[in-house]
Protein backbone atom coordinates (compact mmCIF):
# COMPACT_ATOMS: atom_id res chain seq x y z
CA UNK A 1 0.00 0.00 0.00
CA UNK A 2 1.31 3.47 -0.85
CA UNK A 3 -0.02 6.11 2.32
CA UNK A 4 0.61 9.72 1.83
CA UNK A 5 0.15 12.33 4.12
CA UNK A 6 -1.85 15.51 2.49
CA UNK A 7 -0.93 18.86 2.99
CA UNK A 8 -3.65 19.33 4.95
CA UNK A 9 -3.00 16.38 7.00
CA UNK A 10 -5.52 13.76 5.57
CA UNK A 11 -3.78 10.38 4.49
CA UNK A 12 -4.25 9.56 1.49
CA UNK A 13 -3.63 5.44 0.77
CA UNK A 14 -3.58 3.86 -2.90
CA UNK A 15 -4.64 0.07 -2.92
CA UNK A 16 -4.72 -1.94 -5.83
CA UNK A 17 -8.11 -4.08 -6.22
CA UNK A 18 -6.54 -7.11 -4.39
CA UNK A 19 -5.33 -4.90 -1.54
CA UNK A 20 -8.34 -3.38 -1.28
CA UNK A 21 -10.32 -6.58 -0.43
CA UNK A 22 -8.27 -7.44 2.10
CA UNK A 23 -8.43 -4.50 4.02
CA UNK A 24 -12.42 -5.14 3.40
CA UNK A 25 -12.12 -8.51 4.40
CA UNK A 26 -9.77 -7.91 7.36
CA UNK A 27 -12.48 -5.33 9.05
CA UNK A 28 -9.59 -2.74 9.29
CA UNK A 29 -11.85 -0.14 8.60
CA UNK A 30 -14.19 -1.50 10.96
CA UNK A 31 -16.04 1.58 12.63
CA UNK A 32 -14.35 4.39 10.17
CA UNK A 33 -16.27 6.37 7.70
CA UNK A 34 -13.91 6.47 4.95
CA UNK A 35 -14.21 8.23 1.33
CA UNK A 36 -12.96 5.68 -1.20
CA UNK A 37 -12.85 6.30 -4.94
CA UNK A 38 -11.89 3.95 -7.74
CA UNK A 39 -9.31 5.33 -10.54
CA UNK A 40 -9.49 5.25 -14.12
CA UNK A 41 -6.49 2.87 -13.47
CA UNK A 42 -8.73 0.66 -11.30
CA UNK A 43 -6.59 1.47 -8.36
CA UNK A 44 -8.80 2.43 -4.93
CA UNK A 45 -7.49 5.98 -2.95
CA UNK A 46 -9.05 6.11 0.22
CA UNK A 47 -8.92 9.34 2.66
CA UNK A 48 -9.13 9.52 6.35
CA UNK A 49 -7.59 12.37 8.59
CA UNK A 50 -5.80 11.74 11.61
CA UNK A 51 -8.01 10.08 14.21
CA UNK A 52 -9.41 7.60 11.15
CA UNK A 53 -5.91 6.66 10.20
CA UNK A 54 -4.94 5.90 14.25
CA UNK A 55 -8.12 3.62 14.73
CA UNK A 56 -7.45 1.92 11.30
CA UNK A 57 -4.06 0.98 13.01
CA UNK A 58 -5.27 0.03 16.41
CA UNK A 59 -7.65 -2.15 14.18
CA UNK A 60 -4.99 -3.42 12.29
CA UNK A 61 -3.37 -4.47 15.50
CA UNK A 62 -6.05 -6.43 16.87
CA UNK A 63 -6.71 -8.35 13.61
CA UNK A 64 -2.85 -9.28 13.68
CA UNK A 65 -3.24 -9.75 17.69
CA UNK A 66 -6.15 -12.21 17.80
CA UNK A 67 -4.40 -14.33 14.63
CA UNK A 68 -1.28 -14.77 16.27
CA UNK A 69 -2.58 -15.38 19.74
CA UNK A 70 -4.65 -18.38 18.15
CA UNK A 71 -1.41 -19.70 16.84
CA UNK A 72 0.79 -19.73 19.67
CA UNK A 73 1.62 -21.85 22.59
CA UNK A 74 1.80 -20.08 26.08
CA UNK A 75 2.42 -22.48 29.17
CA UNK A 76 1.87 -21.32 32.75
CA UNK A 77 4.65 -21.97 34.79
CA UNK A 78 4.91 -23.89 38.41
CA UNK A 79 5.46 -21.21 40.90
CA UNK A 80 4.53 -18.18 38.48
CA UNK A 81 5.45 -16.77 35.13
CA UNK A 82 4.64 -17.76 31.57
CA UNK A 83 6.41 -18.61 28.50
CA UNK A 84 5.35 -18.24 24.83
CA UNK A 85 6.26 -20.35 22.07
CA UNK A 86 6.69 -18.72 19.04
CA UNK A 87 7.68 -18.80 15.66
CA UNK A 88 10.15 -16.79 14.17
CA UNK A 89 7.40 -15.04 12.12
CA UNK A 90 4.88 -14.79 14.97
CA UNK A 91 8.12 -13.37 16.86
CA UNK A 92 8.57 -10.50 14.27
CA UNK A 93 5.06 -9.99 14.05
CA UNK A 94 4.60 -9.40 18.12
CA UNK A 95 7.76 -7.18 17.98
CA UNK A 96 6.70 -5.02 15.20
CA UNK A 97 2.80 -4.03 16.53
CA UNK A 98 4.77 -3.38 19.95
CA UNK A 99 3.58 -6.42 21.77
CA UNK A 100 6.50 -6.16 24.31
CA UNK A 101 6.45 -2.86 24.87
CA UNK A 102 7.27 -2.30 28.42
CA UNK A 103 8.86 -5.99 28.92
CA UNK A 104 12.14 -6.83 28.70
CA UNK A 105 12.69 -9.97 26.61
CA UNK A 106 14.26 -12.66 27.45
CA UNK A 107 14.40 -16.16 25.15
CA UNK A 108 15.91 -19.54 23.98
CA UNK A 109 15.32 -20.59 20.45
CA UNK A 110 14.75 -24.23 21.30
CA UNK A 111 15.81 -27.25 18.66
CA UNK A 112 13.16 -26.30 16.04
CA UNK A 113 14.18 -22.38 15.69
CA UNK A 114 10.92 -21.69 17.46
CA UNK A 115 11.36 -18.55 20.59
CA UNK A 116 10.47 -19.82 24.26
CA UNK A 117 9.97 -16.21 25.76
CA UNK A 118 9.84 -16.31 29.47
CA UNK A 119 7.46 -13.91 31.00
CA UNK A 120 6.61 -12.75 34.61
CA UNK A 121 2.78 -12.76 35.58
CA UNK A 122 3.23 -8.96 35.66
CA UNK A 123 4.69 -8.72 31.92
CA UNK A 124 2.02 -11.47 30.95
CA UNK A 125 -0.69 -8.85 32.07
CA UNK A 126 1.35 -6.32 30.53
CA UNK A 127 2.09 -8.58 26.86
CA UNK A 128 -2.09 -9.13 27.22
CA UNK A 129 -2.62 -5.33 27.51
CA UNK A 130 -0.28 -4.37 24.56
CA UNK A 131 -2.20 -6.58 22.29
CA UNK A 132 -5.76 -5.21 23.29
CA UNK A 133 -6.74 -8.00 25.91
CA UNK A 134 -9.45 -6.37 28.41
CA UNK A 135 -9.06 -7.08 31.98
CA UNK A 136 -9.24 -10.57 33.62
CA UNK A 137 -7.20 -12.00 30.15
CA UNK A 138 -8.58 -12.30 27.07
CA UNK A 139 -6.46 -15.37 25.58
CA UNK A 140 -6.60 -18.98 27.19
CA UNK A 141 -3.71 -21.09 27.78
CA UNK A 142 -2.73 -24.18 25.89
Amino acid sequence: EDVTVLADGMYQLILTEVQWQAIQSSQALNGIDVKVTKGPDGRYTILMDGTQWLQMQINVKMIYSQTIMQQIIVQAQPGGGYILILKPKEYDTLISIGAFKGITVSYDIDPSGNYKIKLTSAEWTIFQVNLGATEGGAYSLK
